[in-house]
């Protein structure tokens, strides 16, 4: 979740986006082939499309 703070913290805190990241970090923890992803890789992709669905991508 460190890299998720940091993000976070570059983002002014977009609560809504951090806060539907770590469901999609949860749900991806449960798929054992994504075991070997690196962990920024999966927050930044993560809140990427957290970004995408609410529609504030930059």
């Amino acid at each position: 979740m460190h890299f998720l703070r940091r993000i976070g913290k570059a983002d002014h805190y977009d609560v809504e986006a951090q806060t539907i990241s770590k469901y999609l970090l949860e749900v991806g923890a449960l798929e054992w082939q994504l075991l070997a992803t690196p962990l920024s890789l999966m927050v930044a992709a993560s809140i990427w499309l957290a970004r995408l669905i609410l529609g504030n991508y930059k």
